[in-house]
């Protein structure tokens, strides 16, 4: 399944290096279990310049299923429309 996406797979890796190249940065986000391909990608040694991963806690930082910043919350939060540019709007991106 991968190997058919290949194709698609090689030309975003294109678009993400001719920005770098150009000293731009390429903007990641993820919530919930997506989270971890973004951190994935998080400055440190060894990893790739470039990225700037964009993490909201209260999407995918889970200490509890119940109560405050639990599970129900981040399900409910992931469904709030309008919510993605209220947590853009905290990022200069173009």
């Amino acid at each position: 399944q991968v190997q058919a996406q290949e194709p698609v797979i090689q030309e975003v890796a294109k678009l993400f290096a001719d920005s770098i190249l150009k000293g731009r940065m390429v903007h990641l986000f993820g919530s919930g279990h997506s989270r971890i391909m973004v951190e994935e990608m998080w400055p440190r040694y060894g990893s790739f310049p470039g990225f700037n991963p964009i993490v909201e806690l209260s999407l995918s930082f889970h200490n509890l299923v119940i109560g405050s910043n639990g599970q129900r919350q981040a399900m409910f939060l992931e469904n709030v429309p309008g919510f993605a540019p209220r947590i853009l709007r905290n990022f200069d991106i173009s």
